[in-house]
């Protein structure tokens, strides 16, 4: 398996996997469902189908509904493509009558198609669940920015009431699928979290139409913080370089039995994410220094994926079983400072970030004061956590902050750091300080 996925083609992996699913070494329909995670989303039901049409014998449930959940997100994927254009020339009445004859059935018949599957999808399990559910969830929310997008002629758009008019009733007419889209979305994020998968193209693109469309979510708010430099997979032998290829639904399955209490395995999963089944019998207690810094920096990386207090909580209870470097203890602050957050994206959009209280950056600030290696990265951490949950109305809240992130960017310079985390340092202090004066302005 380890060959095949290295074949330099995509056309020779899936020539090499199909040569697999013969050998009868993996669980029945394991493999057809990893070729139809490697293909082009659009045809994964292509190569799923037919196995499920006539499957080589009772198909183990969790990769039945895979199968079933990459056949629903193919035919999603081909939804929402080469929607009817209006050709010049451009005018109102043309717009009303294009709208009205050729885009709203066009946009009504791709709404029923996203409902239709959708409904197929939430009768799955599992990973397929997950799958299914994220696609949904894309779908429902491509749906509502591509109709945000489509053009008004320039005598709509010269009219201010009736380019009002338009978009008020245009989004009140796509709220219900927003939301919806939004909860789908939210159960195949679930379902990937729980599976400790983070390196996915589907999460990538759930998390960033959540953040388009719900602006004020913060659903990424975590990637901007400043961590040490993630682990290289070393690619020795066939199980490191499975656990740093496969995605993670599949590495549980291939890798079920291996002990990942080594280095090498934990620095290759942590490029696709641990699988919970290998998670699972991991004792921080039993791992050396290193291998315990390993596994508090994917836990650290769970929390900032899908904004979880629990992985956050993990962290610290995972570096707290030893000794730790300036790294491991730049890690254990940054957990610390995030596990009273929310638990989960879910709660993150409906409650904010800050739900439980204030968050506790004492251990970043420390660790800023002492002038280490990490003492910038920290510094910027501590003031961005904050920021996180702000005062609205409290100038002094935003002077202490604009003091905090000007002190950040000097820490940061004199370790060398990189021009985009100078840059951002920098762009925060003068937001902050520029808050500060507005509210002050407003008395």
């Amino acid at each position: 398996m380890a060959s095949a996925l290295a074949a330099k083609s995509r056309t020779e992996v899936d020539t090499a996997l199909a040569c697999l699913e013969e050998s009868g070494d993996f669980p029945p329909g394991l493999l057809r469902a990893l070729r139809a995670e490697l293909a082009p989303v659009a045809c994964a039901d292509a190569l799923a189908a037919p196995l499920l049409e006539k499957p080589p014998g009772k198909l183990p449930r969790d990769i039945e509904d895979t199968l079933f959940g990459l056949a629903v997100s193919a035919r999603l994927a081909r939804l929402l493509e080469g929607p009817p254009k209006l050709e010049p020339p451009f005018s109102k009445d043309r717009f009303m009558s294009f709208q009205k004859e050729q885009l709203g059935p066009w946009l009504v018949s791709q709404a029923l198609a996203i409902d239709a599957l959708s409904l197929e999808g939430a009768r799955l399990g599992g990973y397929g669940r997950g799958v299914a559910a994220i696609a949904a969830g894309n779908a429902d929310l491509r749906f509502v920015d591509m109709a945000r997008a489509i053009p008004l002629p320039e005598e709509i758009r010269a009219d201010k009431e009736l380019t009002d008019v338009y978009y008020g009733s245009l989004d009140e007419a796509l709220e219900p699928r927003k939301r919806r889209g939004r909860d789908a979305a939210l159960v195949g994020l679930r379902a990937f979290a729980e599976l400790g998968a983070v390196a996915d193209p589907r999460v990538t693109e759930a998390r960033a139409l959540l953040s388009k469309l719900w602006s004020g979510s913060r659903v990424d708010a975590l990637d901007e913080l400043v961590v040490p430099p993630p682990a290289v997979a070393s690619e020795a032998t066939a199980d490191v370089k499975l656990a740093a290829t496969l995605p993670t639904f599949y590495a549980g399955h291939a890798l079920s039995g291996v002990n990942a209490s080594n280095a090498q395995l934990l620095r290759a999963f942590s490029a696709r994410g641990v699988p919970k089944s290998v998670l699972e019998r991991l004792d921080p207690k039993k791992l050396s220094g290193e291998e315990r810094l390993l596994l508090g920096a994917m836990h650290v990386q769970f929390g900032r994926q899908y904004f979880r207090a629990a992985d956050f909580r993990r962290a610290r209870e995972t570096l707290a079983s030893g000794k730790l470097d300036d790294a491991g203890r730049l890690l254990s602050a940054i957990a610390q400072a995030l596990e009273r957050g929310p638990d989960g994206i879910g709660n993150l959009m409906l409650k904010g970030p800050g739900m439980t209280g204030s968050f506790d950056v004492s251990g970043l600030d420390v660790i800023a004061k002492q002038r280490g290696a990490f003492a910038g990265a920290a510094a910027f951490d501590a003031a961005y956590v904050l920021g996180l949950a702000p005062k609205p109305d409290d100038a002094a809240f935003w002077d202490d902050l604009g003091a905090r992130f000007e002190a950040a960017e000097k820490l940061l310079s004199q370790s060398k750091a990189s021009a985009p985390e100078l840059a951002r340092a920098k762009k925060y202090a003068e937001g902050a300080r520029a808050t500060a004066r507005a509210l002050r302005e407003k008395r």
